[in-house]
């Protein structure tokens, strides 16, 4: 069962109690507000998962980690990533420290947002070929949304640590390139990197020239993939060989960084692959100390 405090952006969010369901367990703790972007010019909607014990008075003085998702509507959605049952499962059993989870929607999902503003708003570089609807995409500004927009706003409303190493950001697909996008153009803020799916064949492999010239990387990235990412073979057969790439990029950057990859053998482009990989990516991401 979730439970859902809906709050607008002037007012103060009130942390709910989770309930129990009919059989007696207890379920997430999600709280939802809308954000008003000005680097975007729209409205979304952020939802927020809170750990188990957020609201007691014996943890009033804890600040929790945090990871921030892009696509936040599948990342939280049961049928999709269902990230608040499997973050509570691990918490639960004690294999990843407590954490907020951020989902931030993107532009599609806003008040009158059209198909291509999911394109518009997390890829940075434009590309013809693949892309020839949205020849002048915004992705560039997606750090400043997020590190100067959302950030600023989840700090306001919640007890995040402000370390880097307590930070995380992560997506799948044009989400996991955005992700990536954050990291390179904001060194040094973000401590923890998720990427699925990420497309960095787009613009004649324009991110991985930019990870090239990068010296500052997370502590810890879980890179995952799959063998049939498109029905395209030729580009499948690239998917596994571009993410060893940026792997072996990064270790060779300076940066002492510890990178996880995998490819997962007739794994698909989709929501299933991605939420079956997200225990471990997370569990090696903000396991225990």
């Amino acid at each position: 069962m979730l439970v859902l405090a809906v709050t607008m952006p002037a007012s103060a969010s009130s942390i709910p109690s989770p309930a129990p369901d009919a059989a007696g367990a207890v379920g997430p703790c999600i709280e939802v507000f809308l954000l008003e972007s000005r680097v975007f010019g729209n409205r979304r909607t952020i939802r927020v998962l809170l750990p188990p014990g957020y609201g007691d008075p014996a943890s009033r003085a804890l600040r929790y980690p945090v990871m921030y998702f892009n696509d936040g509507f599948a990342v939280f959605k049961p049928g999709a990533w269902n990230a608040p049952e499997i973050v509570g499962r691990l918490e639960s059993e004690g294999r990843i420290r407590p954490l907020i989870v951020v989902g931030i929607d993107n532009g599609a999902t806003a008040e009158n947002g059209s198909a291509d503003q999911r394109t518009l708003e997390y890829v940075p570089y434009a590309d013809a070929r693949y892309e020839p609807r949205v020849p002048a995409p915004r992705g560039n500004r997606y750090p400043e949304f997020l590190v100067e927009e959302v950030m600023p706003e989840i700090a306001s409303r919640y007890r995040v640590s402000p370390r880097p190493k307590d930070t995380g950001v992560g997506g799948a697909s044009y989400g996991a390139l955005a992700a990536l996008y954050a990291v390179v153009h904001r060194p040094g803020v973000f401590g923890r990197l998720l990427l699925e799916s990420t497309p960095v064949f787009l613009s004649d492999f324009a991110a991985l020239r930019e990870a090239r010239e990068a010296r500052i990387w997370p502590a810890q990235i879980s890179i995952g993939i799959g063998t049939r990412e498109t029905d395209d073979e030729a580009l499948a057969k690239t998917a596994g060989p571009l993410m060893e790439d940026l792997r072996d990029i990064i270790r060779g950057s300076g940066a002492r960084s510890r990178v996880r990859l995998s490819i997962d053998p007739g794994a698909t482009h989709g929501a299933t692959a991605w939420r079956e990989r997200l225990p471990a990516a997370l569990e090696f991401l903000w396991a225990n100390p």
